[in-house]
């Protein structure tokens, strides 16, 4: 059971983070369409804000894969590629895909 999910968590990882990549700049353009008045952010802030949560997410799925794969009797000495190709992508993914839905949200919301 456990390493089947481990199997389908490696190969969903870069998949979500990857479509991430292909979807924020859509969500940026959604976000700049917004109506006035919101608090104006660049390209580099946005992609900025994006960064640091998700290399934050990045780290933290690093630590739950890993903590994961290697506390199996069985492992071995590659377990720890589940938290870096695997849990990490995809909590990046997710957390980029959050943060920039939530940013896009925020600035769409009317102000009336």
């Amino acid at each position: 059971m456990m390493n089947s999910s481990l199997s389908i968590v490696m190969k969903l990882g870069p998949i979500v983070f990857l479509g991430a990549l292909i979807v924020l700049p859509f969500l940026y353009a959604h976000y700049r369409s917004a109506p006035l008045p919101k608090k104006s952010l660049s390209v580099v802030q946005y992609v900025f804000v994006i960064f640091v949560f998700g290399v934050l997410a990045f780290l933290a799925g690093i630590f739950a894969g890993i903590t994961m794969a290697c506390e199996q009797k069985s492992a071995g000495n590659l377990c720890g590629l589940v938290g870096f190709l695997g849990t990490g992508p995809l909590f990046s993914g997710i957390a980029m895909l959050l943060v920039a839905t939530i940013i896009t949200r925020r600035a769409r919301i009317s102000p009336n």
